[in-house]
């Protein structure tokens, strides 16, 4: 009963608050409106390290396909599991962006992995003028506008024979 409680609340909260923008770029507003608050934290983690990726180069591999190379600064997990922090390392990462097909994928393979687009994917949107994702790129169990099915089975945890509907 309480699981279900703190997801009921989790859903009214996220229709209900909304976190402050840190960049204000087209994307970051349109995922505040869409996703639930813990989505929408995650990918506006991805935005702040927007400040820390850059574009090194742009390679055009045919009519429509585009190759952007990235450098990126490493961050470690500190011990414990829990905060990151920024090193002086870099690494370079390779984005693959068709303009007719808005499919757009990075090697370090985040959206695959954790189904948020990376802050290499992110760069690239953004210096294509995304003001939205394309729609394969947002996932329907993370959006506060769709209601979830199981707010709607109504459960019975004491004497299911006391009322007629539960009969």
């Amino acid at each position: 009963r309480e699981k279900d409680n703190a997801g009921e609340e989790a859903d009214d909260k996220a229709h209900k608050y909304t976190r402050n923008f840190l960049t204000g770029i087209p994307l970051e507003k349109y995922f505040q409106r869409m996703y639930t608050d813990a989505k929408f934290w995650a990918f506006q983690r991805e935005c702040e390290r927007l400040l820390y990726c850059y574009v090194k180069e742009e390679i055009p591999k045919g009519d429509h396909i585009y190759s952007y190379v990235i450098e990126d600064h490493v961050w470690k997990t500190g011990k414990g599991g829990i905060h990151e922090y920024l090193t002086p390392k870099r690494r370079l990462y390779n984005c693959e962006h068709n303009i007719v097909e808005k499919e757009i994928q990075c090697s370090c393979k985040m959206f695959e992995t954790h189904g948020i687009q990376c802050r290499h994917v992110i760069r690239v949107m953004d210096m294509n003028l995304y003001e939205e994702p394309p729609e394969k790129y947002v996932f329907r169990r993370w959006r506060k506008d769709i209601r979830r099915k199981h707010a709607f089975v109504e459960v019975c945890y004491h004497e299911p024979t006391k009322t007629e509907k539960m009969k």
